[in-house]
């Protein structure tokens, strides 16, 4: 089994011009052999420890030059400190940034956004119970569906400039990106949002993704992506809890 790898906060360097994060390699021979405690344990301490499978390895990091989002964490995200960098990262990469430097890497977000859509359902979820006045099976899932969609997620997106911190280079891509940032750029609403042309976009992906990186990274604490993630989905939520039933 190879090296695990942990950002290290306080190392870096600077590389034409840019801040390129440095990963220290940790031997997985140093490590305790975690099979050995009880879930509990593992559970509690989880914060800050090295997930293999969400993020990117150091040498990746450094081959494809990527600048750690500094202003987008503390504009976007209530200044969240990630205890391991890399998982942001890999939760802002898209599978075809810098191809040519990895042709044989398909690494990218995924599967952080898969996490993330989980959590964030949670985060949606328990608001519409503690908010909505009725809460029968139905009206709880039409209110919620309204939310937790791809659609609004995109949207959101957007409106807390994930689309400024992603790592993508395709000029398709970015052609993609910018006819939908054009197409919801005065709307507000959900309401509005549902009287809009839908437009090809994979932006929902990132604000998935992301959701997901600070699950994992904050040692599997919902409370802390609720921290995150609920100032973003309030306004949505507060819409569909004014809702009246059938509108």
């Amino acid at each position: 089994m190879g090296p695990a790898y942990q950002v290290s906060i306080e190392r870096s360097t600077k590389a034409n011009g840019r801040l390129i994060c440095h990963e220290q390699a940790v031997s997985e021979r140093s490590k305790p052999h975690e099979h050995t405690r009880s879930q509990k344990q593992v559970r509690g301490s989880n914060a800050g420890t090295i997930h293999p499978h969400f993020v990117l390895k150091p040498e990746l990091v450094i081959k494809l030059q990527m600048e750690y989002p500094e202003k987008f964490v503390n504009e976007r995200l209530g200044g969240y400190e990630f205890k391991t960098k890399s998982t942001l990262l890999r939760a802002l990469l898209h599978r075809t940034y810098k191809q040519s430097k990895r042709p044989n890497n398909k690494t990218f977000c995924d599967p952080l956004d898969y996490v993330g859509d989980y959590v964030l359902k949670f985060v949606i979820s328990q608001y519409l119970l503690e908010h909505c006045a009725v809460k029968t099976k139905e009206q709880l899932a039409q209110r919620r569906a309204l939310v937790e969609c791809q659609e609004a997620y995109a949207l959101l997106a957007v409106r807390n400039g994930f689309h400024e911190a992603v790592f993508i280079d395709d000029r398709r891509d970015w052609e993609h990106l910018n006819e939908y940032i054009k197409n919801v750029k005065d709307v507000q609403t959900l309401r509005q949002l549902s009287g809009v042309e839908k437009r090809r976009c994979f932006i929902q992906n990132f604000f998935q993704s992301v959701a997901g990186a600070v699950y994992v990274d904050s040692g599997y604490d919902l409370r802390t992506v609720e921290r995150v993630f609920l100032p973003m989905l309030k306004p949505f939520l507060d819409e569909v809890v004014e809702m009246e039933l059938g509108d």
